[in-house]
């Protein structure tokens, strides 16, 4: 039996953090994973799980990178998960780290180079009150906030205000935004979104995508790719199995859609 929660974090974080989740299941059936738009800080209480990222085992705490990609995660026995979910340009200014450092990669926590890190690592890996847990990482990420300065964190802010609200853009605009030159622009959005804009733009994209069709199932996929912004039908299939590996069509027979990104 799966247990899936998502919490909330404090007033304080929330700029910087989306949520939490915790996610408990016996069931060891292979998860494939899609791009959702944000960092991830990963803690694993229970058995290992294999990733296809490198055919290795996960580590028992790591931050996943922003992805283009899908990759498959294969639990060996119990899962027993912490996660927490970045806003897109949160993670730069709670570690000070460039985000683009991460990408595509299941970087160990003892990697980070933060030792509060690892041993907020430790504490949720001894202990299973899920409600004590959170209080750690709150903990944590208050004491973090106080010693970290914010950079370029407002103008990245109104960035990723428009794209969460227009299907269709124009790239020269959003550096219009951020008040800053193109060139300028697109190296201060990889460095704190970790991801170029153009791609980071094409997974909101597919997430919109997949917020409709949790609330429309049998929504016409024309209308469907003229809603999220995709150039026609035919793009949408194209994007869709690009980021899944699944057809569009089989993909709604198996499975019920649900968009991390816009949750």
């Amino acid at each position: 039996m799966d247990f899936f929660k998502i919490i909330k974090p404090t007033s304080v974080l929330a700029p910087y953090i989306k949520h939490y989740w915790i996610f408990q299941s016996d069931i060891k059936d292979l998860r494939r994973l899609t791009p959702i738009g944000s960092v991830e800080l990963v803690f694993h209480r229970g058995d290992a799980i294999l990733s296809s990222v490198n055919n290795d085992m996960e580590p028992l705490g790591f931050i996943r990178g922003q992805k283009i990609g899908y990759y498959d995660a294969i639990p060996t026995g119990t899962v027993d998960m912490i996660a927490v979910i970045f806003q897109p340009h949160g993670f730069r200014s709670v570690f000070n780290i460039p985000t683009c450092e991460l990408y595509e990669n299941l970087t160990p926590l003892d990697m980070i180079g933060v030792k509060s890190l690892s041993e907020l690592q430790d504490k949720i890996g001894n202990t299973k009150d899920n409600d004590l847990c959170i209080k750690f990482i709150d903990d944590f990420f208050l004491k973090q906030l106080s010693i970290t300065k914010e950079y370029n964190f407002n103008r990245m802010d109104a960035v990723i205000s428009v794209i969460n609200t227009h299907p269709i853009i124009k790239f020269t605009s959003l550096a219009e935004t951020a008040c800053l030159g193109y060139k300028q622009f697109k190296r201060i959005f990889s460095e704190y979104v970790g991801i170029n804009p153009q791609d980071f733009f094409r997974i909101v994209r597919f997430q919109r995508s997949l917020s409709l069709l949790s609330r429309k199932p049998n929504m016409n996929f024309t209308h469907l790719a003229y809603e999220c912004g995709f150039y026609d039908q035919s793009h949408l299939i194209h994007e869709f199995k690009n980021f899944t590996n699944y057809n569009l069509g089989n993909y709604l027979t198996n499975n019920s859609p649900y968009s991390d990104y816009f949750s």
